[in-house]
């Protein structure tokens, strides 16, 4: 009788060790997770794919259309933005290539193409402000109400609505602002000086310059290019022009500033033989014109080498 009773108590001994083990492993495991649970993390680049942007206000823009990538910088933070989101003060928007972004407020409308930087400057309730801060594209920019003022600025230069208006700021690498209006009328200004485009016209601001006299749109798009007068024989060729200084110029995909002027300018590589060359311009009203030429490579003559040698030998 007395084995199995020490058996039993042995038995019992073994299962009480075990659950204390259990017991020891499973506060140690505990004290882990809840101290990898507290253990503060630092965050790194945020870009996730929804924003927590503001409820419903009409007092602030909502995105009513998006196509491409665009982003929205908030606090600090940078968002994918999308059609709903509600835009705050200070808020920065930026389109890449291939994108743009349609934000409305009651009658106020604003469409930023690709490859721009604008920030929410300013809002008020029958107001606002947008700030281009950088890049090479156009904003429209739509006011319906009597009421309603929109200011668009852009560098060194604002553009701002006369009761309902529209109108399209183009902004070039150099700095150069162009302005024009198809509805109502719009007040430029730079510099200290100030000029009213009415439909129709269009009006420039060269880096540190005023706005030009505003100027009638032509029927047909103006462009105008000059060929190489000789064929080159280096491996570069000069391709220059003319076009409306508002005008965005490409030459086989590149783009080309136009200047105040209207003048154009840009090297273009070449290979031996025949370069075809595209010329296309697209106005800031959206109408296209090109141009394509050819400019052919002449393979350069040997150089002679000269040696001094005695034509008699003695």
């Amino acid at each position: 009788m007395a084995r199995p009773r020490l058996r039993s108590v042995v038995l019992a001994l073994g299962a009480a060790v075990a659950m204390a083990a259990v017991l020891i492993l499973a506060g140690i495991g505990s004290r882990k997770l809840f101290e990898t649970k507290s253990t503060p993390r630092v965050p790194g680049p945020a870009r996730v794919s929804r924003a927590l942007f503001p409820k419903a206000d009409p007092g602030r823009f909502r995105v009513t259309g998006v196509q491409g990538v665009v982003e929205c910088v908030q606090d600090g933070r940078t968002y994918a933005l999308q059609p709903g989101d509600f835009l705050s003060l200070q808020d920065i928007i930026r389109t890449a290539a291939q994108a743009r972004v349609l934000v409305r407020r009651g009658g106020t409308e604003i469409e930023v193409l690709q490859n721009l930087e604008i920030r929410v400057e300013a809002l008020a309730e029958q107001t606002a402000k947008f700030s281009v801060l950088s890049g090479d594209g156009n904003v429209s920019a739509s006011v319906e109400g009597n009421e309603e003022t929109l200011a668009i600025a852009a560098d060194a230069t604002e553009s701002v609505n006369v009761g309902p208006s529209r109108w399209v700021v183009a902004r070039a690498p150099s700095g150069q602002v162009a302005v024009a209006v198809s509805e109502g009328q719009v007040h430029f200004k730079a510099q200290g000086q100030a000029v009213t485009i009415e439909p129709g016209t269009e009006s420039v601001a060269a880096p540190g310059r005023p706005p030009s006299p505003p100027r009638e749109f032509p029927d047909d798009l103006l462009l105008s290019v000059i060929w190489p007068e000789t064929p080159p024989t280096k491996d570069t060729a000069k391709i220059q022009g003319t076009a409306r200084p508002s005008s965005q110029v490409v030459i086989n995909g590149r783009k080309v500033e136009v200047n105040a002027d209207g003048t154009f300018s840009a090297e273009i590589p070449l290979k031996l033989g025949a370069n075809a060359v595209h010329v296309r311009e697209q106005d800031i009203q959206g109408r296209h014109k090109a141009v394509t030429g050819t400019v052919k490579r002449e393979a350069s003559a040997p150089a002679l080498e000269v040696k001094k040698e005695e034509l008699w030998a003695p």
